[in-house]
């Protein structure tokens, strides 16, 4: 649970972090709540962080830890891409045929 409001940990969030590096507008945060795994349990997150560097990730998580907020990783997921190409898909897809 976050013991700050979301709104103060997005603002040290975009205070510490290069411009653009922080997301926190409703269309762009509710597109990372959850991934392609529609049954699983997920939650809007109150800011999603576009780091370029290990130095964004180390200064996420402080801050992150600085008002007890869970950090959820996500990166691009290949093997889902090869469904949307027409490759056969692997089992972690879910097909749409």
């Amino acid at each position: 649970m976050i013991r700050t409001e979301p709104s103060a940990l997005a603002a040290a969030l975009q205070t510490a972090l290069p411009d653009g590096a922080v997301l926190t507008g409703d269309a762009d945060v509710e597109r990372y709540a959850h991934d392609d795994a529609e049954w699983a349990d997920y939650a809007v997150p109150a800011a999603v962080v576009l780091a370029t560097s290990l130095d964004d990730v180390v200064t996420t998580v402080r801050i992150a830890g600085a008002h007890d907020a869970p950090v959820v990783p996500r990166a691009p997921a290949p093997a889902c891409r090869a469904e949307r190409t027409r490759q056969p898909a692997p089992s972690c897809c879910p097909s749409n045929a």
